[in-house]
Formats: C-alpha cells, structure tokens, sequence
C-alpha cells in the first residue's frame, strides 16, 4: 500500500512539474515592457520626438488589437540619449534595471554602440531604428544588436561588386564617416586605383579630382553628400572627367543638386552630372501610404499623445521606429505561443532574427548579421530625367539590370524616381554563382546617347 501511495505521489509531483512548465508563459508578468531609446534632446532632438511619437503608436496600437498579445500590455519606457553616448549607456542600464525586454534605438551609431554594450552584459536584444554604422554588423563586438535599416553603405557595395566588371577601374571619393570605401570595395575584389578621403566641408576638390585625373580611372565611386557633392561636380568639367561614370552611394537624389536656390535648373552642374547613378536603398514598402494616414491624424488622437506628428512629412525613421515595436511584438507573441519565457534575451534574439512580416516600412527579415534585407535600386539621370536602370536583392543577391522604356522627368517638386515608375521592357537576372556579366555595360546605350547630345551642342555653339 505504501509502495502505492508513494507511486502515486511521485505522479502527482510529476504532472504538478509539467503543467508549471506548461504554464511558463502565462505566469510570467502581464505588462511587458520595451525600453525605448530616443534623442529628445541634443543634436537629433527633432526627428528623435517623431520617432518617439511614432513607436508609442505602434505600442497602442498593438495594445488595442486582439489578435496580438491578447492578455498583456505592451509598455513603452521612454529615456533620453541627449545624442550622447556615455548619457545612452547610462539610460539603457536604468531600462534594464527596470525590467525591459527589449531596446529600441538608438538613433546615431555612436550611442547605439554604447547601449549595445549594456544589451550585451544583460542579454538584452537592441533594435536600432537608424544607425548605419557598417560596424554594428560585427556580431562578435555587437551580439545582440540588430537594425531595421541596412548598413549604409556596405550592402550598396555588395551590390556594386555585380554591377561593375571586375577589371573596372575605380577611383573613390569619400568622406570617413561612414567607414573607409576603398577598403570595401577592395574586400569585394573592385580594383581602386584612386583612393580619396575627403572631409564633410570641404570645397577645393582639385587634389582629388587631378589625382582621378592621372590614374585614368573610368568609374569614380562617391560617398559624399550636402553642399559638398554640389560643390564637387561644379568642378569636374576642369579635369575633363563628366564622361566618366560616376556612382554616389549615398542615399543622396542626385537631381536635387541641378538647381538653383529659386527653383530654376542650374546648366552647368546639369551637364557635368549627366549620366551619374545613385544608389538608394527601398524595403519594398506596401504600406507606406496606410503609415501617413495614422501619422496625419495622429493615429485618431492629437499633437499632445504624440509629440510632432500630422501632415504627411514625418521624420524619415519614423516608420523605422513603429516597425521596430511591431518586431519585438510579433517575436514575444512566437515565443508565448510556444509556452516559453519572454524575458529569455536569446530565446528572444533568436526569434527577431526569424522575422517575416509586412511592415509600413516594407518586408521585415534580416540576415545573419542582424541587418535589414534590403532592395538596392540603381539610378541615373539622362538630362532632366531619372530612370532605374538595376535592382539589387539583398536577401537573394541578385541583381536585376532593367531596360527601361520611358523615365520620368524631373523637376524641383519632384526629383525621386521608384521602380513602380519605370516601364520595364526586359530583366537579366545575375545570380552570384553564374558568370558576371558587366551591368555597365546596359548603360552604355544610353552614354552614347549623351555624348551625342552633348556634342550636337557644341556644334550648335
């Protein structure tokens, strides 16, 4: 009998074992909370309130939708980085002494690697909304760091090694703030034969530009952006070189720089940037509208719940940030249904990295480093007219070279052209494992074009 009574207990203690195990997830705390990192004050203070606004949307949101994290409470815990990095280390060991899961932000790339140390010491993912430092993808230094963005501008040169053919002379033009370009394009097997550094103020580009000059280059890659790109192709016609190829990397519309202050085309810098490419980056977004319409009425409510929205400007990484929250959310909810702990920061890292929905910024995945697959689109002005002349997938390395019909002429209201814009006649598809083929040379119709152009001037002349 005893012998029985013992058998039985020990069943029970088992069953008792199993179903607290069972119940994991619904014992664990109700409100979870989501530190969220944002510059309010400081050098980054205006867009840091929108992106602020932008996340508490998306946090009551969520809160307010059945289907998602029904039976908790998503909190957004609010500090300050002030655009500082030792203030944002400070801040992100607070949130995580209060408890939260999850760090969104921060907005420069120098406090996120800050905040990524405290992520790091307590196993705490961090998604970021803006930092592009191509850094932050070194998953030894930064483990539990991931971005909603792509690395600006690493993954444009993974996409530029398919686009150039690998005996393409290049030379490089470039300030440091975004990593050293020659050496990137160097790792993906791109000869340089003119490696130039600038600095952001800078107005004499007759150095650089002599150098490129002599080196006979026939592809100059840029990363520069602001007054400085207007000021550097006032001046190329000097050495001759508006008829060699060249590429900005930056997210920088290049037609923007053709006019003057009063709105009227500037002649002289449209003839030196005549058939110049720009590479921006796009996530496919099929929701961008849906996202200015909450922004514009202020998700139903007023400028007082959520600081700096209406109209349909808001800050570029606004919708970063929104996405952000609905990242950590879908990833919580998996975790949940699985009857796991929420609070496990790398069960949790594990599940962010799974990611696959449609946000408002587009499709949200990433890859092995914790970056954003993107869509890299190639661009080039002919004239007063832009044309998306490649695409670039991230997320399948493959590039796409397009042969356009018709493009999209400019103008000083409107200066960015999308795909959706461009009536495509035919697609080469370039996977990584067949043989390159030279992309440049799609363009070159169009080149000939040009100079045909720009010739039959100078006969009228």
């Amino acid at each position: 009998m005893n012998g029985k009574i013992s058998i039985t207990i020990i069943f029970l203690c088992l069953a008792m074992i199993s179903q607290a195990y069972a119940n994991t997830a619904t014992q664990q705390a109700t409100t979870i909370k989501i530190g969220g990192l944002f510059p309010l004050t400081g050098a980054l203070s205006a867009g840091g309130v929108e992106r602020r606004a932008a996340a508490q949307m998306a946090v009551d949101n969520i809160n307010a939708n059945d289907s998602l994290l029904s039976g908790y409470t998503l909190e957004l815990v609010v500090k300050d980085t002030a655009t500082d990095p030792a203030n944002g280390e400070a801040m992100a060991k607070e949130l995580a002494a209060a408890g939260v899961v999850g760090f969104v932000g921060a907005a420069a790339s120098s406090v996120s690697k800050a905040i990524a140390a405290v992520a790091e010491q307590n196993k705490i993912p961090q998604i970021s909304y803006s930092s592009s430092d191509p850094d932050l993808s070194n998953k030894t230094n930064y483990p539990y760091f991931m971005r909603m963005i792509s690395p600006d501008p690493l993954a444009k040169v993974k996409a530029l090694k398919d686009f150039v053919d690998n005996k393409t002379k290049v030379a490089t033009i470039y300030i440091p703030n975004f990593g050293n370009i020659t050496e990137m394009l160097q790792e993906q097997g791109i000869q340089v034969i003119s490696d130039n550094m600038v600095h952001y103020g800078t107005t004499d580009f007759s150095i650089q530009l002599s150098n490129i000059q002599k080196s006979n280059a026939d592809t100059i890659v840029l990363a520069t952006f602001g007054p400085l790109t207007t000021d550097l192709f006032k001046q190329i016609d000097k050495y001759n070189l508006q008829n060699r190829i060249w590429i900005q990397l930056l997210d920088t519309n290049i037609t923007n720089i053709i006019y003057n202050e009063n709105g009227t085309i500037n002649q002289e810098i449209l003839d030196n940037v005549n058939q110049t490419i720009w590479l921006n980056t796009t996530y496919d977004s099929q929701k961008t509208k849906e996202f200015l319409d909450i922004w514009e009425n202020c998700n139903g409510k007023d400028n007082q719940t959520y600081q700096g929205c209406g109209g349909r400007d808001p800050n570029h990484f606004a919708p970063f940030a929104y996405d952000a929250i609905y990242t950590f959310a879908f990833a919580i909810q998996n975790i949940i249904n699985n009857n796991q702990d929420y609070t496990d920061g790398d069960l949790l890292l594990k599940e962010l990295y799974n990611s696959n929905f449609q946000g408002m910024t587009g499709k949200v995945t990433f890859n092995d480093q914790g970056d954003r697959n993107a869509i890299i689109q190639f661009n080039q002005i002919i004239g007063t007219q832009t044309t998306t002349i490649a695409t670039w997938n991230e997320n399948t390395n493959e590039l796409v070279i397009l042969t356009q019909q018709k493009t999209t002429e400019t103008s000083a209201t409107t200066t960015q052209t999308t795909s959706s814009q461009t009536t495509t006649t035919q697609q080469t598809s370039i996977q990584k494992s067949s043989t390159k083929k030279t992309a440049l040379k799609a363009i070159l119709p169009a080149i000939i074009a040009i100079e045909t152009f720009k010739q039959k001037k100078k006969d009228k002349k």
